[in-house]
């Protein structure tokens, strides 16, 4: 299966949830995909950390998330290319 990358989304500050003292951020990703054998879009939902520390405007919060979601992203690849079907099906049920 062949996928086409389309597009990034990255939260709005609105959207940021800050955690421990506000110092940091959960800010929501999504990467949408084209699935070039069936024509039908796909997405990717992950939830990145961000510095918030002082100083730091959203244009930066939003290059530190794209980053971090490029290595999750990879991340999550080799993982899926290092298991095999059977194994990722267990892992998902809990078995």
């Amino acid at each position: 299966m062949a996928y086409q990358f389309q597009s990034l989304r990255l939260g709005e500050e609105s959207e940021l949830t800050a955690t421990g003292q506000g110092e940091t951020a959960w800010i929501p990703v999504e990467m949408r995909f084209l699935d070039e054998e069936t024509g039908i879009h796909v997405m990717v939902h992950a939830s990145v950390v961000v510095d918030r520390s002082s100083g730091r405007d959203m244009d930066i919060l939003h290059e530190e998330a794209a980053a971090k979601a490029e290595d999750l992203l990879r991340a999550a690849t080799q993982h899926l290319e290092e298991n095999d079907v059977e194994t990722l099906r267990w892992q998902a049920q809990g078995i």
